[in-house]
């Protein structure tokens, strides 16, 4: 009997020497967000940036630099949005198609729209390229509440890349607004409206031999007066990070004046750099941040 009791004492203790180590272990983890099973990048990112403007400390950051990209294809009168996507190759029009849910579904007429503004706009940005004004580009980009950026290249080789934006209005009906096609047409790799008068487009860009400051630089315009307008924010890599060949800033990510931009920049000589600029104030000024220092 007296043994038994004693076990039951070791037992007990045990188990609760097992608890104290495991809350331990939790609590001096790194400080990073671990993406639900099956989560997209698109969910990642999200979920990413949230964790750094609630103010969660991190010592490591990891994401895919597509960022919250989406994936747009027709479905009988709808004009469809996906985090992952394949292209129907023997149904062009038809655009990306995915085995899941879509993302957000819209009127069809909102993506025949956009395919006429993407080839208007190409002609216009490349006139001396020739471009079939019926031809249907392949679209991708970015989306919100009562908001979508839609582009024809992801690629930062692709020298025919533009974009165009529309809002959707009170009574439902969407809407091209200005962009900055004539100012830097060149791969999209981020979108933010944050109403019918502000928002953001982040461009990628590269450089086969990068020096003289230039490939610091990111390429981020901002508006606030519905798209007539877009002015480059002026935002570079602090100069002690050296001279990178590519440079991606991400979707901006708002929570009120508290915003980040999340930015990967590759190297020819070293591992790339992953970090974010963030704003206090609405977007006034910007701070970069790296996690490792």
């Amino acid at each position: 009997m007296r043994q038994n009791k004693k076990k039951s004492i070791f037992y007990s203790v045990s188990a609760l020497l097992l608890v104290l180590i495991l809350s331990t272990g939790i609590a001096c983890a790194p400080a990073v967000p671990e993406p639900a099973p099956d989560s997209t990048q698109y969910e990642e990112y999200r979920s990413l940036a949230m964790s750094i403007l609630s103010g969660e400390k991190l010592d490591r950051l990891s994401f895919d630099p597509a960022g919250d990209q989406l994936y747009f294809g027709f479905e009988g009168d709808h004009f469809c949005s996906y985090t992952d996507a394949k292209f129907d190759d023997d149904d062009y029009e038809r655009g990306y198609f995915s085995d899941s849910d879509p993302v957000e579904t819209y009127p069809r007429s909102l993506g025949e729209e956009a395919q006429r503004a993407i080839a208007r706009e190409r002609n216009a940005a490349f006139p001396d390229y020739g471009f079939d004004p019926e031809f249907k580009a392949r679209m991708y980009g970015y989306a919100g509440e009562g908001w979508v950026v839609l582009s024809n290249g992801d690629d930062l080789m692709h020298d025919e890349a533009v974009t165009c934006v529309f809002l959707r209005g009170l009574d439902g009906s969407w809407h091209e607004i200005g962009n900055n096609n004539s100012v830097f047409p060149r791969a999209l790799k981020g979108a933010c409206m944050l109403s019918d008068r502000e928002g953001y487009l982040c461009f990628g860009d590269r450089y086969f031999d990068p020096d003289g400051g230039a490939a610091r630089k990111l390429h981020i315009f901002h508006t606030n007066d519905g798209g007539e307008n877009w002015a480059d924010v002026g935002l570079e890599l602090p100069e002690e990070y050296g001279e990178p060949n590519t440079l991606i800033p991400c979707s901006p990510v708002f929570d009120g004046e508290h915003g980040v931009i999340l930015v990967t920049a590759y190297f020819n000589d070293r591992d790339e750099l992953r970090g974010w600029f963030e704003t206090t104030d609405g977007g006034a000024n910007w701070t970069f941040v790296d996690p490792l220092m």
